[in-house]
């Protein structure tokens, strides 16, 4: 979905992936990058490997997390916090439906600013 309306409608240049492929492949991240890192917890250790590693390239990073006070929280230079509620299970439906609403929302943003 975010892939679709930023690069399809739009244009804008979207890659998507796995925190763990990204620092087994050591994949391309420049300072004119925005990086977006989504986790229920915002304590997931891949997906902080991987945030410090656009950190350490220079690009703006965005976290969308649950956990308020999180890692991802503290560390990225904005984000959003869903406010979902407690996390029971691993992959509670009310979060993963809040993700993929923050995004969609952060997408069509996007594409205002650009029209």
């Amino acid at each position: 979905m975010f892939y679709f309306i930023l690069y399809i409608i739009i244009g804008v240049p979207v890659t998507m992936e796995i925190a763990s492929d990204l620092l087994d492949r050591e994949g391309p991240i420049y300072r004119e990058d925005t990086a977006v890192f989504v986790s229920q917890s915002g304590e997931t250790a891949d997906t902080l490997l991987a945030l410090q590693y656009a950190l350490d390239n220079g690009a703006l990073c965005v976290g969308i997390t649950n956990t308020v006070g999180s890692a991802i929280a503290r560390n990225t230079h904005c984000g959003v916090h869903i406010n979902a509620g407690a996390e029971i299970g691993v992959a509670s439906t009310k979060v993963n439906v809040a993700f993929k609403d923050v995004i969609f929302f952060i997408s069509f943003y996007i594409v205002l600013l650009f029209v």
